[in-house]
């Protein structure tokens, strides 16, 4: 085989391969880009907000569905948990807002920081989960754009929860996060969190979910103009 073959062949080998590597990476692409339009127009239809006083059905079937598109909140625990935010009001300390210090955690607040105070309505539908406690953070609260109107801004810090177990001598640290409410029962929870100087004016909602799709949410207030207690 001549000199000139030989390089012919490698020639075609190598167009061979790279014909391959293009089909190849157009296929991937145009697979990523269906999987993404699929994700875009499920979320488009499956994307839930409720106001201040309304319920919204956090509903772990329900959520499921969309897990074929990846677009779901998991929620940790299985059945229907129905949530109401009853009010959320700013304060500029935790005493100001009533609430007793001894059972918040231990972080300072600068001169300027407000806390904001949600009162929670939580209706156990059906929901149960192995450990019988349920976590509060499940809830977080965004402060700022998104949904999805970036930049993404930083999240309020929980500093208090009236909804940790009891033990002797006070309350489970260890579960400070968690709260126990049984199928069929209601009960009505207060958190406080801290937003730090700046933030009282942006946008403010809830995205409930251990995901980051923001699929279920409440809604707070989007902007200085419904701003209410500073």
């Amino acid at each position: 085989m001549s000199r000139r073959t030989t390089i012919a062949i490698l020639c075609s080998i190598i167009m061979v391969i790279a014909l391959g590597l293009s089909g190849l990476y157009l296929w991937n692409y145009l697979q990523n880009r269906a999987k993404e339009e699929a994700f875009q127009a499920y979320a488009a239809v499956h994307t839930y907000h409720v106001g201040v006083g309304e319920a919204i059905a956090l509903d772990s079937r329900q959520d499921m569905e969309g897990s074929d598109v990846g677009y779901t909140a998991l929620f940790h625990w299985a059945g229907c948990m129905d949530a109401t935010l009853l009010s959320a009001d700013y304060f500029d300390s935790l005493e100001d807002a009533g609430l007793d210090t001894e059972r918040a955690l231990p972080i300072e607040l600068d001169k300027d920081d407000h806390v904001l105070v949600c009162r929670m309505q939580m209706k156990n539908v059906d929901a149960t989960n192995e450990s019988g406690l349920f976590n509060w953070l499940v809830f977080d609260l965004v402060l700022g754009q998104r949904l999805d109107h970036t930049p993404v801004p930083y999240n309020g810090e929980l500093i208090y929860f009236d909804g940790a177990p009891e033990v002797e001598g006070g309350i489970d640290h260890e579960n400070y996060y968690r709260f126990h409410i049984s199928p069929g029962e209601t009960r009505e929870f207060t958190a406080a969190y801290v937003v730090r100087a700046g933030y009282e004016d942006v946008r403010t909602f809830f995205t409930i979910g251990t995901t980051l799709n923001q699929k279920y949410n409440i809604d707070i207030h989007d902007g200085p103009e419904e701003v209410s207690g500073i």
